[in-house]
């Protein structure tokens, strides 16, 4: 099994982000948040809660599990 790497969690969600051809502020508009919410998730992932990472992976067409995975 594979330990958690910061790291390469946020390259997952940045990375999932512009596979679902969205901006950050196309993001922030969906969501009803502010743009520097957006960048703050993508630098910090590992801090969100489970219903943040649910919430983005649901708009991002994924499973929360593939910002854990490795790409």
């Amino acid at each position: 099994m594979k330990h958690f790497n910061a790291e390469e969690m946020k390259a997952n969600v940045k990375q999932k982000r512009r596979d679902a051809g969205l901006t950050q502020e196309q993001v922030a508009k969906e969501l009803g948040i502010s743009k520097q919410a957006v960048s703050r998730f993508e630098r910090h992932p590992e801090c969100a809660t489970a219903k943040t990472l649910i919430t983005y992976a649901k708009l991002y067409g994924c499973n929360a599990r593939d910002f854990f995975a490795e790409m």
